[in-house]
């Protein structure tokens, strides 16, 4: 494998000579603020801070964020993060998870976690997903509005795919 500069000061990667296909021509750096939604809807939601990061190159996308509720408002039902960057692309057949991510820390969740992680879902965003400290299962669960507090918070890190 070649690394070579393009015309346009693209890098481009190829086996013999430049193909314009293999030009590696989209680098981003940049911020993004992170949406908190139970079953689609965030009445009420307050956070004293939030906030995240991302690298885009090609199409892989890297998110770093936080979130910090002082309130976790009225609404109901399953907790998916927003407000990404770039959409995911639905890659993977016969499902709509298709990347998971790691929580770096997370506080004030109900039950106590084992551990917390997230799935990138072609269709709706990062869904938290979860096993509980009480014991550990094969199976591991979606977090909705009853597990959360209003002081809850959490950091985390995924990678995922875009058609753009």
């Amino acid at each position: 494998v070649h690394m070579c500069v393009g015309a346009s000061g693209s890098v481009v990667f190829t086996n013999s000579g430049y193909v314009a296909a293999n030009a590696l021509d989209d680098y981003e750096e940049g911020t993004w603020t992170p949406v908190l939604t139970f079953g689609g809807e965030s009445t009420g939601n307050t956070y004293p801070n939030r906030g995240g990061n991302y690298t885009k190159i090609g199409r892989q996308v890297t998110l770093n964020f936080m979130v910090e509720l002082s309130s976790k408002g009225s609404s109901t039902g399953d907790a998916i993060v927003g407000g990404l960057p770039y959409t995911v692309t639905d890659s993977l057949s016969n499902t709509v998870i298709e990347a998971s991510g790691a929580a770096s820390y997370w506080n004030n969740i109900e039950p106590d976690l084992m551990f917390l992680a997230f799935s990138a879902h072609s269709s709706s965003g990062l869904v938290p997903r979860f096993q509980p400290e009480t014991g550990a299962s094969d199976a591991v669960g979606s977090l909705d509005d009853a597990n959360f507090t209003n002081t809850t918070n959490f950091r985390g890190s995924i990678t995922y795919f875009t058609d753009t």
